[in-house]
């Protein structure tokens, strides 16, 4: 697992969540096998495989 630097959080943000720009703080990722996940805030679950996105809220 690695924390995206400023520049890959600002990409992400545009392609996955561009309307919560001004609450996202930090973005983790965990890549293998073709599989992206992303831990947002450490409580919102974005999956990305196949080109296929799935969005998880952990608090929920």
């Amino acid at each position: 697992m690695r924390y995206l630097n400023e520049t890959e959080k600002n990409a992400f943000i545009e392609k996955y969540l561009p309307e919560w720009r001004s609450d996202i703080h930090t973005v983790s990722l965990i890549d293998y096998k073709g599989v992206k996940e992303y831990l947002v805030n450490r409580h919102y679950f974005i999956i990305v495989k196949n080109h296929q996105v799935i969005h998880k809220d952990l608090q929920a």
